[in-house]
């Protein structure tokens, strides 16, 4: 309550009272009596300042804003991982800050994805099997019939004649296609080199490759060799024999072990004759080429069986 004039008006004449009251009449103007704070009583009322900061009221002392949000003590991991307290959120037990740029390849974190373009195990297949037919990260994905590719694509394999037999017939692959009656060609035209691929003439040309180990070489020596040919001729035939590449020694040509019967087609392992042709020979589709392998010893089916 405040003293007003009016009041001491009407005290005048009555000595110290009349006093009294000029007094309070010239403080009156300074002095008021207010309600007091709540947040004084209870700072976790809401609206009240520095509530959200305050553990006690729920609050998060390290959240964004708070007075000792990158405090080391009261808040080690900002002071480690938040950049704006000078720390760096891509140091090691900085797990998901989004401030890392890891954060977005590690599925551990929110919308993490560890395949995503740019992460490191983007492209590997064990981690990331759907990137096995992506062409960004293995361009021969084309050629994979499991993605919808073609073994025989441009590019895949080019002049793998077992694999892609239609490319016998390219040129580009084997120039001698022009000679190969299965291609159209003519063996017998004049530009042709293996005139033993014409039935008028009694000739056969022959590749022979040769194993070698360390301690011997089963290369045959010319003496042998023009044994066997003066046997053709004396049948009215020319053998031309070309001596070709030394290839690792196996101790036994493998048959196919389903028919024990197959050595000539079967190409299950490297110890077989159909593997080796296809690696080491130069003629093997060529019109009036044969190829020979001379070798320590193959499997027959009689053998087979008794094995």
């Amino acid at each position: 309550m405040r003293l007003s004039i009016v009041d001491c008006r009407l005290s005048i004449g009555r000595g110290w009272v009349s006093a009294l009251c000029l007094v309070a009449a010239a403080l009156a103007p300074q002095v008021s009596f207010g309600l007091p704070n709540p947040c004084d009583f209870n700072p976790c009322l809401s609206g009240c300042p520095g509530r959200d900061c305050n553990p006690l009221c729920g609050g998060n002392a390290c959240g964004s804003g708070c007075p000792n949000r990158c405090n080391a003590v009261a808040c080690p991991t900002n002071a480690l991982c938040d950049s704006s307290c000078g720390g760096n959120p891509c140091n090691p037990g900085c797990i998901c800050w989004s401030d890392c740029p890891g954060t977005r390849c590690n599925p551990l974190c929110p919308g993490g994805n560890a395949c995503a373009s740019g992460c490191p195990s983007e492209c590997d297949p064990i981690i990331c099997p759907s990137s096995i037919c992506d062409t960004h990260c293995h361009p021969d994905a084309n050629c994979n019939p499991l993605c919808g590719g073609n073994l025989c694509n441009p590019g895949c394999n080019d002049c793998n004649f077992f694999l892609c037999p239609q490319d016998l017939c390219d040129l580009n692959c084997r120039p001698s296609a022009a000679c190969d009656p299965l291609c159209g060609g003519n063996p017998c035209a004049p530009n042709c080199m293996t005139g033993c691929g014409c039935p008028a003439n009694r000739c056969f040309n022959l590749e022979i490759d040769y194993m070698v180990d360390n301690d011997h070489s089963h290369k045959p020596n010319q003496a042998e060799l023009d044994a066997v040919i003066q046997m053709f001729a004396c049948r009215g035939w020319t053998l031309n024999i070309q001596i070709s590449d030394a290839i690792p020694h196996y101790d036994l040509i493998k048959a196919d072990p389903i028919t024990c019967l197959d050595i000539f087609h079967y190409i299950g392992e490297d110890a077989s004759f159909g593997r080796m042709k296809q690696l080491y020979a130069n003629h093997a589709f060529e019109p009036g080429w044969h190829y020979a392998i001379f070798a320590h010893d193959y499997q027959l089916s009689v053998r087979a069986q008794i094995t």
